[in-house]
């Protein structure tokens, strides 16, 4: 078991290659012989790896896996390995589909996002800009509702807002929609939308190849590809929430409402720009959070909003001491 690594857990799995089956870089039996490694991975490294789904579901579906295995490609079996962790329901405990010999090199130039009316378009292939803010209605001839929970079922994630925040990046990574049999030998992905001004209509996306590339991830209105749009250029007044998309963790003070509004996007320190009321700059974690706060301390402040929901997780080492400094401010946060 050598040829390929999956980062799993603490960081874990390997699988080799030889003879394939058709449409298989791996045998059957090569296969076979890493879902079983994953399979007593999870029991000895995980702490708790059946709180969420006991052991006979977990062992079904790696059942179920390993009966299907002929029949299935490569992007089939590494997205079922997905599936797999993912009942752990556990954001730290995943598999990373993509590997030196299983690059992840194609796309789907495109964003969703998910709101109480359903699935809206916010980043897409600039030739599409069009259909940019317009509600996905299908999906390869599916409820986008029904295949969104069926990419968020192979996205590790410790509750369901993680999922709807991941479902739609999973949706941009041609192994995933390949996978899942959402595009076809074509490599078109195909939806049916309402765009904003009410009319029905398709938007067919063909995937892109591009080197691999993940720092689109980091904006919720970014998609992958150097040709995109995003929804925030339409928009004539930004969301607070959304003023700045990319920034690993910024704050502004709002003197009408005397409130001072922090987001924190990452919990660890970035070398991409932090904003604190205008001004960027490079700094960690805790020391923006100084710098934040102490607006406070010649600026009346009534309320404060520490914003947490676009955040991925990240050192708790830091996040004790993120929670120390707000402490110091206990005029702030005794409510």
């Amino acid at each position: 078991m050598k040829a390929l690594r999956f980062g799993i857990l603490a960081g874990l799995m390997s699988l080799v290659t030889s003879g394939s089956a058709p449409g298989q870089e791996l045998s059957v039996e090569e296969w076979r012989e890493d879902l079983q490694h994953l399979a007593r991975v999870l029991e000895d490294v995980h702490p708790n790896p059946y709180l969420f789904h006991d052991r006979n579901t977990v062992r079904s579906a790696i059942e179920e896996l390993s009966a299907a295995l002929p029949g299935m490609s490569d992007d089939e079996i590494i997205v079922g390995f997905s599936g797999i962790t993912a009942l752990l329901s556990d954001g730290h405990s995943g598999l990373h589909m993509r590997s030196a010999k299983f690059p992840l090199t194609e796309f789907a130039p495109i964003r969703l996002r998910a709101t109480p009316d359903g699935w809206v378009i916010v980043a897409v292939a600039e030739e599409f800009d069009w259909a940019l803010g317009a509600m996905v209605l299908t999906i390869a001839d599916r409820p986008a509702d029904e295949v969104m929970a069926e990419v968020a079922r192979h996205w590790s994630a410790d509750n369901e807002s993680q999922r709807m925040y991941g479902a739609p990046v999973a949706l941009a990574f041609g192994r995933m929609l390949r996978g899942l049999a959402l595009v076809d030998e074509s490599g078109v992905l195909a939806l049916s939308i309402e765009t904003t001004d009410g009319t029905h209509t398709d938007l067919d996306l063909s995937l892109i190849t591009i080197p691999p590339s993940f720092a689109w991830t980091q904006n919720q209105f970014a998609a992958p590809g150097e040709g995109t749009r995003s929804i925030t250029g339409m928009w004539s007044d930004t969301p607070l929430a959304f003023s700045h998309p990319g920034a690993p963790y910024w704050s502004e003070y709002d003197a009408e409402h005397e409130l001072l509004y922090i987001q924190i996007n990452q919990i660890n320190s970035s070398n991409r720009p932090a904003s604190v009321n205008g001004a960027e700059g490079v700094v960690s974690l805790p020391e923006f959070l100084v710098n934040s706060l102490a607006r406070t301390e010649d600026h009346a402040t009534r309320i404060l909003v520490v914003d947490l929901r676009f955040n991925g997780g990240g050192d708790n080492f830091i996040a004790r001491e993120m929670i120390q400094t707000l402490q110091g401010y206990p005029e702030l946060t005794k409510n």
